[in-house]
């Protein structure tokens, strides 16, 4: 064996051997964005559930005045079209966009019942 095809064949396994190892940082890297995202969007769904529980709390203690019933009303629909813009126009990924709008009608639809109908309406 001459010492060229030695050189050479080490020069190989050494191309080999880093192709390998950028192989397995590239997955690796991918495996910790995708974690990253995830627990972000986690964060920011418990988040908006605070600030949706908060506003329905708000609503529920103003049923007693009308005039801060309305405004408070008007600043929960306001969050919950925020919410649903943020959702449709891609905000989130597009497997929680579709539990966020399922979770969000839930929550209008209890928050609803506990509230009752609007005063002057025609809804029994």
């Amino acid at each position: 064996m001459s010492e060229d095809f030695v050189w050479s064949l080490a020069a190989d396994v050494a191309t080999v051997g880093a192709t390998a190892i950028a192989a397995i940082g590239l997955i690796w890297t991918a495996l910790s964005l995708r974690a990253s995202t995830r627990a972000s969007d986690l964060n920011s769904l418990f988040l908006m559930t605070g600030h949706i529980t908060a506003a329905e709390a708000r609503l529920f203690a103003s049923r007693d005045d009308p005039i801060q019933q309305d405004v408070d009303f008007n600043n929960y629909l306001n969050m919950l079209e925020t919410l649903a813009a943020a959702i449709n126009g891609g905000c989130s990924a597009p497997s929680q966009a579709r539990s966020r709008r399922t979770g969000c009608a839930m929550t209008l639809q209890f928050s609803c019942r506990a509230i009752g109908p609007a005063r002057g309406s025609n809804v029994p």
